[in-house]
C-alpha cells in the first residue's frame, strides 16, 4: 500500500507504473483495468485514473474514450523515430551542458558514474544479464548527469520523454539474449572521459554511437520475437 500526502502519493503511484510499463512487466499493447490495478498497487480508482492519464501525455499509456487505458504498443518504425530524435535533441543538450558545466556538475558527475559503475560490476559479478531497479536507476542517473547543465528546461522535458520511451526498447536489447558483445562500462566510462575532458565534438559521437547501439539490439530484439511468434492457421 503506498503512502504519504496526496502528491507525493500521486507521484510515487505514477513511477510505480512507469517504472512496470518500460520494464515490461505490464506488456505493450495489454490492457490496464483499473480493478487489477488497484489490487496491484493498492491505489483508489481516482488516483488511478490521474496517474494513467498523466502517462498518457507522456506516451507510455493509450487512452480510449469510454474503453479505458492501454499500455502504448512498441514497433520497430517508433524506434526507429524516437533513435532520430534522440539523436537530435540530446546532443544538442550535451554539447549545451558541456559548454556551461561547473565544478559542481563535474563532482556530480563523476559520483553518478561511480554509482552506475558499482552497480554493472555488480551486475557483472551475478552473472546478470537483465537489468535490475538499482542500476535502471543508475543508469538514468548518469545520463541525466552528463545533460545536467543544459539550461533549458523545454530541451530537458524532451530528452527526458524521449529518454523513458526509449528505455522501453533498451529492456528489450538486454533481456534478449544476443550475441553481439558490448562493453557498456566502456561506452559510459568513454563519455564520461570526453564530457570531463570538455571535449563536446567527441563527446557527442560517442553518445550517437552509445544510443545507436541500443536502438539496433532493440531492433534485431524484435525481429527475432516476431520469427518466433506463432502464426495463425
Amino acid at each position: 500500500m503506498l503512502k504519504g500526502g496526496a502528491k507525493t502519493f500521486a507521484s510515487a503511484l505514477v513511477e510505480l507504473i512507469r517504472r512496470d510499463i518500460i520494464a515490461g512487466s505490464l506488456p505493450p499493447g495489454s490492457r490496464l483495468p483499473i480493478k487489477a490495478l488497484s489490487e496491484r498497487y493498492g491505489a483508489g480508482p481516482i488516483p488511478l485514473r490521474e496517474a494513467l492519464a498523466r502517462l498518457s501525455a507522456v506516451g507510455l499509456v493509450t487512452a480510449r474514450e469510454q474503453r479505458g487505458f492501454w499500455v502504448a504498443q512498441t514497433s520497430p518504425e517508433e524506434l526507429e523515430s524516437i533513435l532520430a530524435l534522440r539523436l537530435n535533441l540530446e546532443v544538442i543538450a550535451l554539447k549545451e551542458s558541456i559548454a556551461n558545466g561547473t565544478y559542481e556538475w563535474e563532482a556530480q558527475l563523476l559520483a553518478a558514474h561511480h554509482r552506475l559503475a558499482h552497480h554493472t560490476a555488480r551486475k557483472a559479478d551475478e552473472g546478470s544479464t537483465g537489468i535490475g531497479e538499482e542500476w535502471d536507476k543508475a543508469h538514468k542517473a548518469y545520463h541525466l548527469a552528463l545533460l545536467a547543465g543544459c539550461k533549458s528546461r523545454w530541451l530537458m522535458q524532451f530528452v527526458n520523454t524521449l529518454s523513458d520511451q526509449m528505455n522501453r526498447y533498451r529492456h528489450l536489447s538486454m533481456h534478449s539474449g544476443d550475441p553481439a558483445r558490448r562493453d557498456i562500462a566502456a561506452e559510459h566510462k568513454a563519455l564520461l572521459e570526453a564530457a570531463l575532458a570538455r571535449d563536446a565534438g567527441r563527446a557527442a559521437a560517442l553518445l550517437e554511437e552509445h544510443l545507436t547501439r541500443t536502438a539496433t539490439l532493440a531492433l534485431r530484439a524484435m525481429a527475432r520475437m516476431e520469427a518466433q511468434a506463432p502464426t495463425a492457421e
